[in-house]
């Protein structure tokens, strides 16, 4: 089985350079696999970093320049450039572990399995502060991180729900993802973040629908960098701000009949219970023990959000137009 690596990036050409190197210590046989960086946008220097690799990796390598913004355009011109069936994203701030790629194989061989996941562990770029070191280590068995892309589900492999595969390290067939439409856009600059919907999540949603299995592998498994600007109160509420949007966004085409409605979604502009872990924890130490201004602060960032993108899609027939669209390859 081959398998195609496909790294969206966009001016961190650092970041992709240590993760090509990376990719340099697979176990899996490098005349296995294919990686295709896919630059949306990026200034010169990432071309210039590809042109110079260029017949110097053991692996298959190839770059494309995306022009048109937006996350889920990149991992497309990815898709339509992979070589092979066996497609896994990631984001360019990873470091994967050796095994990667061949437990993901491993992971894919057994039956119905269409998506494969594993641990995204915090590779923290500054000590992290009290609040999030809390946030990430007070939980006993899974710990889940959704506002970073973090999680560890533990050392067994198992059965999992598709949500819990994240794209940053996001391993699926074509089939799938060109049965379910392809991504949903996401990823945008700020400057076009009322073009932003569901991501992957609408991916694992149709998974889960045609009752096909998600795998996690503890050795399919990465380090998703954590820079100091992340680890901010700031970083969070525009986080709820842009989940409020991508709520909007599924729950807009779920009344106008797009999409099935989800069983476990929550009623429209209702904070998600992931930042429940996210209030309690900012309000213990750190300088931050005004929990209710906390809880206010963030569930409104994410009501804003959601009332932002639900009012432009009243007035704004362009959005109404993009926010239906069948699918958006």
């Amino acid at each position: 089985m081959d398998v195609a690596v496909i790294i969206p990036t966009h001016n961190r050409t650092a970041y992709l350079l240590e993760l090509l190197a990376a990719l340099e210590n697979q176990t899996l046989n490098p005349t296995r696999f294919q990686v295709v960086v896919v630059d949306n946008g990026s200034d010169g220097e990432c071309r210039r970093a590809a042109a110079a690799l260029k017949g110097c990796t053991p692996f298959r390598f190839s770059y494309l320049h995306e022009p048109v913004p937006g996350l889920h355009n990149a991992r497309h011109a990815g898709m339509r450039a992979a070589e092979c069936d066996l497609l896994v994203f990631a984001d360019d701030d990873i470091i994967p572990f050796d095994t990667w790629l061949e437990a993901i194989c491993e992971a894919f061989a057994k039956p119905d399995v269409r998506l494969v996941g594993g641990k995204n562990l915090p590779l923290w770029e500054t000590p992290p502060p009290r609040w999030l070191e809390r946030m990430w280590s007070r939980q006993k068995g899974d710990r889940i991180l959704g506002e970073l892309s973090i999680l560890d589900l533990g050392e067994l492999g198992r059965d999992i729900d598709a949500s819990l595969v994240w794209g940053c390290n996001f391993a699926v067939s074509r089939t799938l993802l060109q049965e379910a439409g392809g991504f949903h856009p996401d990823g945008m600059p700020w400057e076009l973040i009322h073009l932003r919907g569901d991501g992957e999540t609408h991916v694992s949603n149709y998974m889960s629908e045609k009752g096909y299995r998600a795998f996690y592998h503890p050795e399919a498994s990465v380090r998703h960098r954590v820079p100091k600007e992340r680890m901010t109160l700031a970083y969070f509420k525009k986080r709820a701000y842009s989940q409020g949007i991508s709520d909007s966004f599924r729950d807009l085409r779920i009344s106008r009949g797009v999409l099935a409605a989800a069983g476990s979604s929550p009623k429209p502009g209702e904070i998600p219970r992931l930042w429940e872990a996210v209030r309690k924890a900012l309000g213990v130490g750190g300088g931050l023990s005004d929990r209710a201004r906390v809880e206010k602060e963030t569930a409104a960032a994410y009501r804003k959000g959601y009332g932002f993108h639900q009012a432009l899609f009243t007035k704004d027939e362009k959005i109404r137009e993009w926010v239906l669209k069948t699918d958006y390859l």
